[in-house]
Protein backbone atom coordinates (compact mmCIF):
# COMPACT_ATOMS: atom_id res chain seq x y z
CA UNK A 1 0.00 0.00 0.00
CA UNK A 2 1.48 3.47 -0.88
CA UNK A 3 2.13 5.89 1.26
CA UNK A 4 0.19 8.27 0.23
CA UNK A 5 -2.87 5.68 1.14
CA UNK A 6 -2.21 5.12 4.13
CA UNK A 7 -1.91 8.96 5.22
CA UNK A 8 -5.33 9.25 3.66
CA UNK A 9 -6.81 6.33 5.72
CA UNK A 10 -5.34 7.38 8.65
CA UNK A 11 -6.67 10.60 8.18
CA UNK A 12 -10.14 8.94 7.33
CA UNK A 13 -9.52 7.38 10.64
CA UNK A 14 -8.87 10.25 12.82
CA UNK A 15 -11.90 12.40 11.55
CA UNK A 16 -13.83 9.25 12.05
CA UNK A 17 -12.47 8.99 15.27
CA UNK A 18 -13.63 12.33 16.03
CA UNK A 19 -17.37 12.19 14.85
CA UNK A 20 -17.86 8.77 16.89
CA UNK A 21 -15.96 10.46 19.90
CA UNK A 22 -18.47 13.35 19.78
CA UNK A 23 -21.71 11.04 19.55
CA UNK A 24 -20.28 9.18 21.80
CA UNK A 25 -20.76 12.03 23.93
CA UNK A 26 -23.82 13.35 22.80
CA UNK A 27 -26.18 10.64 21.90
CA UNK A 28 -27.06 8.14 24.58
CA UNK A 29 -27.26 4.37 24.56
CA UNK A 30 -29.89 2.00 24.67
CA UNK A 31 -28.18 0.92 27.73
CA UNK A 32 -27.76 4.53 29.36
CA UNK A 33 -23.71 3.81 29.40
CA UNK A 34 -21.45 5.19 26.88
CA UNK A 35 -18.80 2.66 27.48
CA UNK A 36 -19.95 0.90 24.21
CA UNK A 37 -19.51 4.09 22.27
CA UNK A 38 -16.13 4.46 23.68
CA UNK A 39 -14.78 1.38 22.58
CA UNK A 40 -16.08 1.77 18.86
CA UNK A 41 -14.26 5.15 18.88
CA UNK A 42 -10.96 3.20 20.15
CA UNK A 43 -11.32 0.73 17.38
CA UNK A 44 -11.88 3.86 14.76
CA UNK A 45 -8.63 5.06 15.51
CA UNK A 46 -6.63 1.88 14.86
CA UNK A 47 -5.64 2.58 11.29
CA UNK A 48 -4.11 6.40 12.15
CA UNK A 49 -2.48 4.47 15.00
CA UNK A 50 -0.42 1.47 12.55
CA UNK A 51 -0.95 3.13 9.36
CA UNK A 52 -0.55 7.19 9.68
CA UNK A 53 2.70 9.16 9.40
CA UNK A 54 3.97 10.48 13.09
CA UNK A 55 1.72 13.57 13.97
CA UNK A 56 -1.28 10.49 12.84
CA UNK A 57 0.41 8.47 15.38
CA UNK A 58 0.91 10.92 18.10
CA UNK A 59 -2.96 11.87 17.43
CA UNK A 60 -3.93 8.51 17.47
CA UNK A 61 -1.67 7.45 20.44
CA UNK A 62 -3.66 10.94 22.43
CA UNK A 63 -7.38 9.57 21.35
CA UNK A 64 -6.33 6.24 22.60
CA UNK A 65 -5.27 7.84 26.15
CA UNK A 66 -8.30 10.01 25.80
CA UNK A 67 -10.74 6.88 24.87
CA UNK A 68 -9.43 5.14 28.09
CA UNK A 69 -9.42 7.60 30.91
CA UNK A 70 -13.37 8.41 29.68
CA UNK A 71 -13.85 4.64 29.78
CA UNK A 72 -12.23 4.95 33.41
CA UNK A 73 -14.34 7.85 34.34
CA UNK A 74 -17.54 6.14 32.34
CA UNK A 75 -17.03 2.88 35.22
CA UNK A 76 -16.58 5.17 37.87
CA UNK A 77 -19.40 6.98 37.15
CA UNK A 78 -21.54 4.04 36.46
CA UNK A 79 -20.86 2.81 39.80
CA UNK A 80 -21.34 5.99 41.66
CA UNK A 81 -24.51 5.94 39.75
CA UNK A 82 -25.59 2.56 40.99
CA UNK A 83 -24.59 3.03 44.31
CA UNK A 84 -27.18 6.67 44.63
CA UNK A 85 -29.64 4.23 42.61
CA UNK A 86 -29.47 1.39 45.57
CA UNK A 87 -29.70 4.32 48.10
CA UNK A 88 -32.25 5.81 46.93
CA UNK A 89 -33.86 2.23 46.34
CA UNK A 90 -33.38 1.13 50.04
CA UNK A 91 -34.17 5.03 51.52
CA UNK A 92 -37.45 4.47 49.17
CA UNK A 93 -37.93 0.88 50.94
CA UNK A 94 -37.22 1.59 54.11
CA UNK A 95 -39.86 4.74 54.23
CA UNK A 96 -42.72 2.52 52.38
CA UNK A 97 -42.20 0.06 55.64
CA UNK A 98 -42.05 2.72 57.67
CA UNK A 99 -45.40 3.98 56.70
CA UNK A 100 -47.03 0.27 56.45
CA UNK A 101 -45.80 0.43 60.33
CA UNK A 102 -47.16 3.64 61.14
CA UNK A 103 -50.90 2.64 59.09
CA UNK A 104 -50.91 -0.65 60.84
CA UNK A 105 -49.72 0.84 64.27
CA UNK A 106 -52.74 3.27 63.70
CA UNK A 107 -55.38 0.35 62.82
CA UNK A 108 -54.45 -1.56 65.69
CA UNK A 109 -54.98 1.64 67.59
CA UNK A 110 -58.14 2.57 66.12
CA UNK A 111 -59.68 -1.36 66.34
CA UNK A 112 -58.43 -1.20 69.89
CA UNK A 113 -60.67 1.94 70.31
CA UNK A 114 -63.31 0.77 68.88
CA UNK A 115 -63.51 -2.83 69.84
CA UNK A 116 -62.73 -2.06 73.50
CA UNK A 117 -63.00 -5.76 75.86
CA UNK A 118 -63.17 -8.92 73.82
CA UNK A 119 -64.42 -11.63 75.48
CA UNK A 120 -63.75 -14.77 74.16
CA UNK A 121 -66.30 -17.78 75.60
CA UNK A 122 -65.83 -21.71 73.89
CA UNK A 123 -68.36 -23.39 71.42
CA UNK A 124 -69.60 -26.59 72.71
CA UNK A 125 -69.98 -28.10 68.71
CA UNK A 126 -71.08 -32.14 70.73
CA UNK A 127 -73.37 -30.56 72.55
CA UNK A 128 -77.01 -29.44 71.69
CA UNK A 129 -78.69 -28.94 74.69
CA UNK A 130 -82.61 -27.70 74.85
CA UNK A 131 -82.54 -23.93 75.36
CA UNK A 132 -85.57 -23.71 77.85
CA UNK A 133 -84.01 -26.50 79.66
CA UNK A 134 -80.40 -24.96 80.32
CA UNK A 135 -78.59 -23.37 83.61
CA UNK A 136 -78.25 -20.28 81.86
CA UNK A 137 -74.73 -18.75 83.18
CA UNK A 138 -75.10 -15.49 81.51
CA UNK A 139 -77.75 -14.29 79.09
CA UNK A 140 -76.25 -10.72 76.93
CA UNK A 141 -77.56 -9.28 74.27
CA UNK A 142 -76.06 -7.75 71.59
CA UNK A 143 -75.62 -7.24 67.33
CA UNK A 144 -73.59 -9.10 65.15
CA UNK A 145 -70.72 -7.25 63.24
CA UNK A 146 -68.17 -9.74 62.04
CA UNK A 147 -69.49 -13.67 60.55
CA UNK A 148 -66.68 -15.75 59.09
CA UNK A 149 -67.16 -19.28 57.26
CA UNK A 150 -64.27 -21.68 57.64
CA UNK A 151 -63.82 -25.13 56.36
CA UNK A 152 -62.33 -26.96 58.55
CA UNK A 153 -62.12 -30.34 56.84
CA UNK A 154 -64.48 -31.41 54.20
CA UNK A 155 -66.99 -32.75 56.98
CA UNK A 156 -66.95 -29.25 59.49
CA UNK A 157 -67.76 -26.03 58.50
CA UNK A 158 -66.93 -23.40 61.82
CA UNK A 159 -68.92 -19.72 60.83
CA UNK A 160 -66.90 -17.50 63.56
CA UNK A 161 -68.08 -14.52 64.72
CA UNK A 162 -68.39 -11.53 66.85
CA UNK A 163 -71.43 -9.31 68.51
CA UNK A 164 -70.50 -6.14 69.68
CA UNK A 165 -72.37 -6.10 73.61
CA UNK A 166 -75.85 -3.84 74.08
CA UNK A 167 -76.61 -5.23 77.37
CA UNK A 168 -75.67 -8.12 79.83
CA UNK A 169 -79.13 -9.45 81.00
CA UNK A 170 -77.42 -11.60 83.57
CA UNK A 171 -74.08 -12.84 84.75
CA UNK A 172 -73.23 -15.18 87.58
CA UNK A 173 -69.74 -15.76 88.07
CA UNK A 174 -67.85 -19.54 87.28
CA UNK A 175 -64.52 -20.18 88.55
CA UNK A 176 -62.20 -18.99 86.19
CA UNK A 177 -64.07 -15.95 84.59
CA UNK A 178 -66.80 -13.77 85.45
CA UNK A 179 -68.58 -11.50 82.96
CA UNK A 180 -69.42 -8.45 84.72
CA UNK A 181 -68.36 -6.22 81.15
CA UNK A 182 -67.26 -6.54 78.00
CA UNK A 183 -67.48 -4.21 74.64
CA UNK A 184 -67.44 -7.36 71.82
CA UNK A 185 -67.67 -11.24 72.15
CA UNK A 186 -65.95 -13.31 70.00
CA UNK A 187 -66.61 -16.49 69.70
CA UNK A 188 -65.30 -19.48 67.04
CA UNK A 189 -68.52 -21.24 66.47
CA UNK A 190 -72.57 -20.69 66.65
CA UNK A 191 -73.18 -18.19 63.92
CA UNK A 192 -74.58 -19.92 61.33
CA UNK A 193 -77.28 -18.27 59.64
CA UNK A 194 -76.44 -14.71 60.77
CA UNK A 195 -75.36 -12.00 59.03
CA UNK A 196 -73.47 -8.47 60.43
CA UNK A 197 -76.00 -6.29 61.67
CA UNK A 198 -78.06 -9.30 63.20
CA UNK A 199 -79.81 -8.50 66.73
CA UNK A 200 -79.08 -11.39 68.82
CA UNK A 201 -79.63 -12.70 73.00
CA UNK A 202 -76.54 -14.93 73.43
CA UNK A 203 -76.96 -17.70 76.51
CA UNK A 204 -73.78 -19.04 77.65
CA UNK A 205 -73.43 -22.03 79.98
CA UNK A 206 -70.53 -22.97 82.59
CA UNK A 207 -68.23 -25.24 80.90
CA UNK A 208 -64.74 -26.68 82.64
CA UNK A 209 -65.18 -23.96 85.04
CA UNK A 210 -65.50 -21.22 82.34
CA UNK A 211 -68.24 -19.94 80.08
CA UNK A 212 -69.39 -22.08 76.75
CA UNK A 213 -71.82 -21.18 73.76
CA UNK A 214 -73.52 -24.17 72.75
CA UNK A 215 -75.37 -25.19 69.82
CA UNK A 216 -78.80 -24.83 71.50
CA UNK A 217 -82.07 -26.69 70.20
CA UNK A 218 -85.31 -24.56 71.33
CA UNK A 219 -84.21 -21.22 69.93
CA UNK A 220 -84.18 -19.55 66.32
CA UNK A 221 -80.03 -19.80 65.22
CA UNK A 222 -77.26 -21.68 67.46
CA UNK A 223 -76.22 -18.74 69.75
CA UNK A 224 -80.10 -18.62 71.51
CA UNK A 225 -82.71 -16.10 69.97
CA UNK A 226 -82.36 -14.24 67.15
CA UNK A 227 -84.74 -11.07 67.25
CA UNK A 228 -85.43 -8.08 65.55
CA UNK A 229 -84.75 -5.38 68.35
CA UNK A 230 -83.45 -5.16 72.60
CA UNK A 231 -87.09 -3.97 72.64
CA UNK A 232 -88.84 -7.06 71.52
CA UNK A 233 -91.22 -9.02 73.25
CA UNK A 234 -88.52 -12.32 73.68
CA UNK A 235 -86.26 -10.17 75.64
CA UNK A 236 -88.72 -8.96 78.32
CA UNK A 237 -89.85 -13.33 78.26
CA UNK A 238 -86.11 -13.88 79.21
CA UNK A 239 -86.13 -11.31 81.32
CA UNK A 240 -89.17 -12.40 83.20
CA UNK A 241 -87.74 -16.09 82.99
CA UNK A 242 -84.06 -14.93 84.98
CA UNK A 243 -86.25 -12.59 87.47
CA UNK A 244 -89.22 -15.79 88.03
CA UNK A 245 -87.07 -18.81 87.36
CA UNK A 246 -89.51 -20.06 85.24
CA UNK A 247 -91.55 -19.16 82.22
CA UNK A 248 -94.79 -17.41 82.96
CA UNK A 249 -98.09 -17.86 81.23
CA UNK A 250 -98.40 -14.75 79.56
CA UNK A 251 -95.07 -15.96 77.52
CA UNK A 252 -96.03 -19.54 76.77
CA UNK A 253 -97.13 -18.59 73.00
CA UNK A 254 -94.04 -16.64 72.38
CA UNK A 255 -92.30 -19.64 73.36
CA UNK A 256 -94.06 -22.27 71.74
CA UNK A 257 -93.93 -19.76 68.52
CA UNK A 258 -90.17 -20.23 68.71
CA UNK A 259 -90.34 -23.95 68.99
CA UNK A 260 -93.13 -25.90 69.61
CA UNK A 261 -91.80 -29.18 70.44
CA UNK A 262 -88.78 -28.11 72.14
CA UNK A 263 -91.39 -25.84 74.59
CA UNK A 264 -93.79 -28.64 75.03
CA UNK A 265 -91.12 -31.14 75.68
CA UNK A 266 -89.95 -28.62 78.67
CA UNK A 267 -93.58 -28.01 79.84
CA UNK A 268 -93.48 -32.10 80.73
CA UNK A 269 -90.23 -32.24 82.19
CA UNK A 270 -92.12 -29.77 84.47
CA UNK A 271 -94.82 -31.76 84.87
CA UNK A 272 -92.65 -35.18 85.45
CA UNK A 273 -90.72 -33.02 88.27
CA UNK A 274 -93.92 -31.21 89.72
CA UNK A 275 -95.91 -35.13 89.71
CA UNK A 276 -92.46 -36.44 91.24
CA UNK A 277 -92.35 -34.00 94.39
CA UNK A 278 -95.38 -34.73 95.16
CA UNK A 279 -95.06 -38.53 94.67
CA UNK A 280 -92.63 -37.42 97.65
CA UNK A 281 -94.40 -36.10 99.48
CA UNK A 282 -96.85 -38.33 99.87
CA UNK A 283 -94.84 -41.09 100.48
CA UNK A 284 -92.85 -39.06 103.42
CA UNK A 285 -97.00 -38.71 104.93
CA UNK A 286 -97.70 -41.94 104.59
Amino acid sequence: MKKETQISIARISLMAFVAVLALSCLLPTFTGEFAVWFAASGLVIMPALFLGGNKQRWAAGFGILLVLGMIMYDHISYKRKIKNWLEARDVAILRVFAKLETELAQTKKLEEINQGDIFKPGYMYWSAPSLLAADWAAVVTGTVTDVKKLQRTPYMTQYQGKIKVNEILFSRPVKRDNLVKAEYIYCDGGFKGLRPGDKVIVFLVEYEDGYAIADFTGGNCQLGLKIASFTAPAVDAVKDRLKSGHISKKYYELWRDIDAKEFDTYLKSLNMVKETMKYKKTNKKS
